[in-house]
C-alpha cells in the first residue's frame, strides 16, 4: 500500500512540476540543448521530451512510470529547469511538502472512516449480546413456568410396589 501511495505522490509532484515548467520553460528548451554536453544530453532527453509534450500526453506518459523512474524524471526536469531558474528547487520542495500534507490528510480521513466502522461493529456486537441475554431470560422464564405446571410426584406417601402376584 505504501508503494502505491508513493507512486501517486511522485506522480502528483511531477504533474505539478510539468504544468509549471511547461508554462515557463517550454519555449526555451531548444536553447538549452546548445549549453549541455553529449553525456548529459542522453540523461536529459526524456525530460525534454516530456516538457515538449502536451499536458494530456505528458500525464499519460508519467502515469506509465514506476516510482523510481518518476523520481529520476523529476530530477531530470529540475536539472533542465535549473539552468534558467536556479531557485526551482524551492518550488520542488514546496510541491513535495504540499503533496505530503495531502497524503497525510487522506490517511487521516481513512483512519477516521475505519474508526467509524469499528464503532459501528462494536455497537452491533453489543446489541447482539443484549438480544441473546434477553432472549435467554425469556426462555428460562418459560421453562420455569412449565416446571411449575407439572404435577408434584413427591407428595405420595405410600408408593405402590409390585410384588410379583
Amino acid at each position: 500500500m505504501t508503494s502505491t501511495s508513493e507512486n501517486q505522490i511522485t506522480k502528483s509532484i511531477l504533474i505539478a512540476l510539468l504544468v509549471i515548467l511547461c508554462a515557463f520553460f517550454a519555449p526555451g528548451v531548444q536553447s538549452l540543448t546548445a549549453q549541455t554536453t553529449e553525456t548529459t544530453e542522453v540523461d536529459l532527453s526524456h525530460a525534454r521530451e516530456i516538457l515538449q509534450m502536451s499536458k494530456n500526453d505528458a500525464k499519460a506518459e508519467i502515469a506509465k512510470l514506476n516510482a523510481e523512474e518518476a523520481a529520476a524524471l523529476a530530477s531530470q526536469i529540475l536539472k533542465v529547469a535549473r539552468d534558467r531558474n536556479p531557485d526551482i528547487d524551492h518550488l520542488y520542495y514546496v510541491v513535495a511538502q504540499l503533496n505530503q500534507i495531502e497524503a497525510t490528510e487522506k490517511a487521516q480521513r481513512r483512519l477516521n472512516y475505519l474508526l467509524w466502522v469499528i464503532l459501528l461493529l462494536m455497537t452491533l456486537f453489543c446489541a447482539f449480546v443484549i438480544y441473546v441475554i434477553i432472549d435467554q431470560r425469556i426462555t428460562l422464564k418459560k421453562m420455569r413456568g412449565l416446571l411449575d405446571d407439572l404435577p408434584d410426584t413427591s407428595s405420595k406417601t405410600n408408593p405402590e410396589v409390585y410384588r410379583g402376584d
